[in-house]
């Protein structure tokens, strides 16, 4: 299924590449009978997740932007190169990353990973409703939230369906 949501997407390798890659991620779980142990919320009922919590959502967020890489390159080779730019060309140096982010985004990008962690378990993240936050408190954050985007949405981009 994962091949064949690639061949929809286009006649282009890179597409067949991602669909492939989703399987190839997929497969362990469907083979072990474990793909429908994990449909439920993330450590229930606790305010943090547990290390190991922490390393799955972690290597399954690398291994979807890893995969999205290639539905994004214009070909394989196109590819390959954004990936060894990653890894090998890279003019940074281990922990001097956050000397190129800037602290305002970095605090934008820790109270969505926030808001999202603390309503995981309702329909949206965004979801406040039931919480005891004050109705001024609810829509100054929507408004906050909505500034961010304007001031740190980045450049206008085509929505990614237009190119099909």
């Amino acid at each position: 299924i994962f091949i064949v949501s690639g061949f929809w997407h286009g006649a282009n390798w890179t597409f067949i590449i991602w669909g492939l890659l989703n399987a190839i991620y997929f497969f362990p779980l469907l083979m072990s009978k474990r793909n429908r142990n994990h449909l439920g919320d993330i450590a229930p009922d606790k305010l943090f997740p547990s290390i190991k919590d922490l390393i799955q959502i972690t290597l399954t967020f690398i291994l979807s932007c890893l995969a999205w890489i290639f539905f994004r390159a214009e070909n394989i080779t196109h590819a390959l190169s954004y990936i060894k730019n990653i890894f090998i060309n890279s003019t940074l140096h281990p922990g001097q990353f956050l000397v190129y982010i800037k602290w305002s985004f970095l605090l934008i990008f820790m109270l969505f990973i926030i808001i999202e962690w603390t309503n995981r378990n309702r329909k949206h993240a965004l979801d406040f409703e039931n919480n005891h936050l004050s109705r001024p408190f609810r829509w100054g954050l929507y408004y906050f939230l909505v500034t961010a985007i304007l001031l740190w949405g980045g450049e206008q981009q085509t929505f990614i369906y237009f190119q099909f």
